[in-house]
């Protein structure tokens, strides 16, 4: 197992899969688009009794390697289960998935592999007990702009409201983090920063991650892994493009003042932190939803799931992907 993986953490939809695709343009790291195995498994981990018992690990890493397989963006390999039975470090979790990762690297023939399952910021703790040097980028959007292309995703919240207490969550995990690890381990990135000068940005992730910088990266939109990411889902279209300059502040067109207040409300405290500025007077954010407030918030979270489910049905290629690996997922927790 390698020392020095890298991670980009942080919240869905702000920007990680550009993020991935540029860093993938460097000669000594190779990033997947993730199967989420740390989110999915860990769910249901307690149902595999104890991994001590060479039937039940065998069970867990075959789970595992059937949700690579039905992984809605396909991995270009033939995952070897008997090779992650017997180059595990210890009979966890999080060892499958490294060694899976694993495979991946001697796969792509690079020296190092990066996760950017933004969802492994709840698994800091982990990472850094089976690894010397990892390394975090946390990747981190204004919350309104995620609240906005959320809503045309199936792979996250829909409503405002559950956008902004999962961004506040997941930041806050991340600032707790930052000032427990050195320089060296933790760097923070602004998507707006990232957007608008993205060479000096990748100039300075490449310091970061040591590696040297090259202008190609931000031809990253050209190359196939990009173009057939960008065909499988309305979620990944912009990644077949260039980096989009003036892809921030869309939530001044697209919510309502009603919406960005709740937003404000939720999350103002990790907004500020990281440099984003209310637009709400101090005196409405003092806003709580009822609890019947919030139930209807979550009925219409619902519906518009519903609506954007049924959207990708008929206009995502991996849609198929996607509902043969929770159906998988399902008869997990069932079994």
């Amino acid at each position: 197992m390698i020392e020095n993986p890298l991670f980009i953490v942080g919240t869905e939809r702000s920007g990680s899969n550009l993020l991935r695709l540029l860093l993938n343009e460097l000669n000594d790291i190779s990033i997947p688009h993730p199967p989420h195995l740390m989110r999915d498994l860990s769910k249901v981990l307690s149902r595999y009794g104890n991994l001590q018992d060479d039937e039940n690990f065998h069970r867990l890493i075959h789970d595992a390697v059937r949700l690579v397989d039905l992984h809605f963006a396909p991995w270009p390999l033939v995952l070897n289960k008997q090779r992650i039975f017997n180059e595990t470090k210890s009979r966890d979790l999080y060892s499958v998935y490294a060694a899976v990762y694993e495979q991946y690297r001697e796969h792509s023939g690079k020296a190092r592999w990066g996760c950017k399952s933004t969802f492994m910021i709840n698994h800091v703790a982990d990472i850094l007990e089976h690894h010397a040097r990892p390394q975090f980028i946390h990747l981190v959007r204004d919350v309104r702009d995620v609240a906005v292309s959320a809503r045309r995703s199936v792979f996250c919240h829909y409503h405002p409201y559950f956008v902004a207490k999962l961004w506040s969550e997941e930041q806050n995990k991340a600032a707790y983090w930052q000032s427990q690890l050195p320089e060296d381990t933790w760097f923070t990135l602004r998507y707006e920063d990232l957007i608008q000068q993205p060479e000096t940005m990748m100039k300075e992730v490449c310091g970061f991650l040591g590696t040297p910088y090259s202008s190609d990266l931000l031809k990253f939109f050209d190359k196939p892994a990009a173009r057939e990411l960008s065909r499988l889902s309305r979620s990944w279209e912009n990644v077949g493009r260039p980096v989009l300059k003036d892809n921030s502040a869309k939530y001044r067109k697209h919510l309502s003042h009603k919406d960005i207040r709740l937003i404000e409300s939720v999350a103002n405290a990790p907004m500020h932190h990281y440099g984003y500025r209310l637009e709400s007077d101090k005196a409405e954010l003092t806003f709580t939803p009822s609890p019947a407030l919030q139930a209807k918030y979550r009925t219409q979270e619902e519906l518009l799931m519903w609506r954007e489910e049924g959207l990708a049905l008929f206009k995502d290629r991996n849609a198929r992907y996607r509902l043969l690996k929770r159906s998988y997922l399902l008869s997990l927790r069932w079994r």
